[in-house]
């Protein structure tokens, strides 16, 4: 038999622990101050990298988007950093890819310094249906998700 003042007890320290959490999680991201360092974004170029790249710049950083497919995207991401004070750059990266790895890190250290913050945000869609013969899509999306942030690391 379940006790029920134990049991409101937990689900009070749960819902109290998780509001605590959320506290300190929105009071260290509101004074996130990343003046002078260089945080790389994969996928930065549109969607969710897009307003994570223009948060970080807005927060001092120097941001370097990389991009597989959205150049035209990509220049006007930074065109927008840019517009407001901002410093951004885009490389071209296709995690899918591993021999691209080195040299796009070359090319981002090369034009905004060490990189200090990396953020993995890139992903990968292909509409696979289920069951299937072909894993291809489950190979790629692997290597963008997993293998690409791994070596990028």
């Amino acid at each position: 038999m379940v006790n029920a003042g134990t049991a409101w007890a937990r689900c009070s320290r749960a819902f109290l622990d998780a509001r605590f959490i959320a506290a300190v999680r929105r009071r260290t991201v509101a004074t996130m101050e990343l003046d002078g360092s260089t945080v790389l974004v994969t996928g930065g170029a549109v969607r969710l990298g897009r307003a994570i790249a223009s948060e970080m710049a807005a927060r001092g950083a120097t941001v370097v988007i990389t991009y597989r497919a959205s150049a035209d995207e990509a220049v006007d991401t930074v065109a927008d950093i840019e517009a407001k004070g901002g410093r951004a750059i885009a490389v071209r990266l296709d995690l899918e890819d591993a021999s691209s790895i080195p040299a796009a890190v070359d090319e981002a250290t090369a034009a905004a310094g060490p990189i200090d913050v990396l953020i993995n945000n890139a992903s990968y869609f292909e509409p696979t249906p289920f069951p299937c013969d072909d894993h291809t899509g489950w190979f790629r999306t692997f290597d963008v998700l997993v293998h690409g942030p791994y070596l990028l690391s």
